[in-house]
C-alpha cells in the first residue's frame, strides 16, 4: 500500500520538525475523515516530504513515525528500527554484546 499524503499547515508541520511526535487530526485537511491506522506520508506545505507516520483517530492525532522519506511500512522498516534501537542500547551499555 503507498502511503497517501497529507499536507500539514505551517505551524503543524514546523511542531513536527521540531521533533513534536503528533498533531491533532483537526488541524490537519483531510486527515478526519481517514481510516484509523492509515500509514501516511507528511507533507509541508509547500509539498516537502517531512517524513511518515499513521492516522490515530482514536487519540485524534497524526502520528509521526519517522522523519525520513519511507515508501511504505513493511518489514524492512521495522527491522531497519529494531536493529538502530538495539545498536543505540548496545553502545549505552544497555543491552550486552552479542556473541561471536
Amino acid at each position: 500500500m503507498s502511503l497517501k499524503g497529507l499536507t500539514l499547515p505551517e505551524a503543524e508541520a514546523e511542531r513536527i520538525k521540531s521533533g513534536v511526535p503528533e498533531v491533532p487530526i483537526a488541524s490537519v485537511p483531510g486527515a478526519a475523515g481517514m481510516e484509523p491506522g492509515r500509514p501516511v506520508r507528511l507533507l509541508g506545505p509547500r509539498g516537502e516530504t517531512l517524513g511518515a507516520g499513521v492516522v490515530d483517530v482514536e487519540n485524534e492525532v497524526v502520528r509521526a513515525w519517522t522523519l525520513e522519506p519511507v515508501q511504505a511500512f513493511d518489514a524492512a522498516f521495522f527491522k531497519a528500527r529494531v536493529r538502530r534501537a538495539l545498536e543505540l542500547r548496545r553502545a549505552l551499555g544497555l543491552v550486552l554484546p552479542e556473541e561471536s
